[in-house]
């Protein structure tokens, strides 16, 4: 809550990668995190801004198109590669996220990946509260052991509004991927005291206080208004995990993909542009 009126342009969209934090009562708020290093986060006047435009039209608030995201981790000394791609429905007055992370590793690396990801590596990457315990190592071995062949289920949280899904592909020699596909419903951002939106960002629940729904009503719910199907997302990320991606500025990968590289181990790639938008106005302008 804030006492000062901030005008709209002051607060960035959530996938606009910059160091420039906009007003102090929205970063020092507690905001929702898909992955868990990533500077990409939703704050609650995102969703509420969202929302307005939802029903007040394209002169107020955000666009869905804020909140399309994709950013890629190379750790060299890990062998590592993490993916995390981000979109968003508004779906009966509500907003709901599909996000998908992605690890990629080599197959040397299994069993300790195992033992790491069942203590604590994939678990702050599901949600706030599978953090506070590992998740289920059989799981995540079976998903390996059976590959391709593995049969997924929608799993979800007891404590926050999220349908997800954990998954594995076998890429033969360029190693092993184990991904995780969330659908999240952070509500109608009338309220910042919502339950829908505090359930996603209070770490602590109480041990009597659970948020029951259908299994699979969430998944159900974007997938069915998405222009985009899991299936489709999941093909177009593969490809991109594999995108070349180089330690400069802006770089062309040669399946056509513009990256900006974060001058670290991450890089994000360009949101699309009209046709006549040239190369150097992407690296100026975005």
């Amino acid at each position: 809550e804030c006492a000062c009126l901030h005008r709209m342009c002051v607060i960035k969209w959530p996938r606009i990668m910059t160091r420039r934090f906009g007003p102090r009562c929205i970063w020092q708020s507690s905001g929702y995190r898909h992955l868990f290093l990533s500077r990409y986060r939703a704050y609650f006047p995102h969703i509420q801004l969202t929302i307005k435009q939802h029903y007040c039209g394209t002169d107020m608030g955000f666009p869905l198109e804020a909140f399309q995201h994709l950013e890629v981790e190379h750790d060299q000394a890990q062998q590592k590669i993490t993916l995390l791609s981000v979109d968003a429905q508004i779906v009966s007055n509500e907003l709901l996220i599909r996000s998908q992370t992605w690890i990629l590793l080599p197959w040397s690396r299994r069993d300790y990946f195992i033992h790491e990801l069942a203590k604590n590596s994939l678990s702050n990457d599901v949600c706030v509260h599978t953090r506070l315990g590992p998740l289920n190592k059989n799981l995540v071995s079976d998903l390996l052991e059976s590959r391709e062949n593995c049969r997924t289920q929608i799993l979800q949280c007891p404590y926050c509004w999220m349908d997800y899904v954990l998954d594995a592909i076998d890429f033969g020699e360029r190693g092993f991927a184990v991904f995780v596909t969330r659908w999240v419903n952070l509500g109608a951002g009338l309220d910042s005291a919502d339950a829908k939106w505090q359930s996603h960002i209070t770490v602590r629940m109480a041990r009597d206080v659970h948020h029951p729904h259908n299994l699979g009503d969430i998944r159900t719910g974007f997938d069915d208004q998405a222009e985009v199907s899991v299936e489709e997302l999941t093909a177009e990320n593969k490809l991109k995990l594999f995108s070349r991606r180089q330690t400069r500025l802006v770089c062309r990968g040669w399946d056509g993909l513009v990256w900006k590289w974060d001058q670290g181990k991450r890089w994000h790639l360009a949101p699309s542009r009209p046709p006549q938008t040239s190369f150097w106005n992407l690296l100026m302008y975005s």
